[in-house]
């Protein structure tokens, strides 16, 4: 086959290789990837194709071999120490995986890719002070975007610091003005500032993008910490309209139903929750002490016996049994009397 043959079928392969990558077809990539490397074995595109193919496949042999002759015929090409480097790392070898990433980093100190697989490995390991140091070049070599400084945002705020964090997303809305994730994640920055009024603004943009539950109940938890009560139980509503299977949700309803008065529904709310998890403390908890407030001592005792048997050996809790016993005429001679502000009463 003569050379303009050959590079005319190697042209038409790779355009059944753009295909084959849109399908997602793995298989047919490898086939195509070899028929190419048939015709001209040091063809770098289409050895790296193959080798993702075979990764995502998880044929990690192959794919090994392959990028030990890619090294061999191009040592200096960054972008196959990346793929050997995610390769390594689902082996569970990651020794391999920092020498290749490293070796990538000083082929390449300012590649986009190589930068961003150095963070992504940084916050696998945990490792947040390397993650920001490789997202800091990022942030200053990539054109504006609000993903590198939402990223940034996160572990700013993983590591306390609230108002870099504040800054961060205050930019990537520049950005992305319509991205509801962003403003959420703001209302919770300023909520950590203590500013929950602005909190509650940012939650409110997030739902008029995007009026999803949890956006909700973040908000409803948000009016309950500045006792604006009937909004949050608006807001519990909401969002127990979407997930209604949601135990904690029940419980927080019941709270702020208590602060309005609304106690049968309070009871109502406990009783649901703990109909989907018969254990939960929080909402006997909560359960037994209503049933005090409203004279319901039978009803009481009998939340207090479950959680005894929930939390063996709870002072707090045996105080309360043996009060509610003494006050239905249940009291154990062997027990002591206990006084009466023993009986919880909000």
């Amino acid at each position: 086959m003569n050379f303009a043959r050959k590079k005319e079928r190697i042209e038409k392969l790779m355009r059944a290789v753009d295909i084959a990558i849109q399908e997602e077809n793995q298989l047919q990539l490898i086939a195509l990837c070899t028929m190419i490397l048939k015709h001209d074995f040091g063809h770098a595109e289409a050895r790296r194709t193959r080798i993702s193919a075979y990764s995502i496949l998880r044929e990690y042999e192959s794919a090994l071999a392959d990028c030990e002759i890619a090294l061999k015929l191009n040592p200096y090409d960054p972008l196959i120490y990346l793929l050997r480097a995610d390769i390594r790392e689902a082996c569970g070898d990651l020794a391999g995986t920092m020498d290749d990433l490293e070796q990538a980093l000083k082929l390449a100190p300012q590649n986009l890719d190589v930068l961003n697989a150095q963070v992504e490995f940084a916050l696998k390991q945990k490792n947040l002070l390397s993650a920001l140091a490789h997202l800091n070049t990022l942030i200053r070599l990539a054109p504006p975007n609000a993903l590198y400084l939402h990223q940034r945002a996160r572990i700013f705020s993983d590591l306390g610091k609230y108002t870099e964090a504040r800054v961060d997303l205050d930019q990537a809305l520049l950005y992305e003005p319509r991205n509801s994730s962003l403003y959420a994640e703001r209302a919770w920055i300023k909520s950590q500032l203590g500013e929950r009024r602005g909190a509650v603004a940012d939650l409110t943009e997030a739902i008029r993008i995007n009026p999803s539950a949890p956006y909700y109940e973040q908000r409803g938890i948000l009016y309950e910490a500045i006792a604006d009560y009937a909004a949050a139980l608006k807001d519990y509503a909401r969002a127990l309209d979407a997930n209604t299977h949601h135990p904690n949700l029940w419980v927080r309803k019941g709270i702020v139903c208590i602060y309005l008065n609304q106690f049968a529904t309070a009871l109502e709310c406990f009783t649901t929750a703990l109909n989907l998890e018969p254990k939960h403390e929080e909402a006997l908890n909560h359960r037994m002490r209503l049933h005090i407030k409203l004279n319901q001592f039978e009803n009481a005792l009998q939340d207090v016996t479950t959680l005894r048997e929930l939390s063996p050996g709870n002072q707090d809790l045996e105080h309360q049994y043996e009060a509610l016993r003494s006050r239905l005429g249940y009291r154990d001679q062997a027990s002591p009397e206990p006084k009466v502000d023993q009986l919880e009463d909000e």
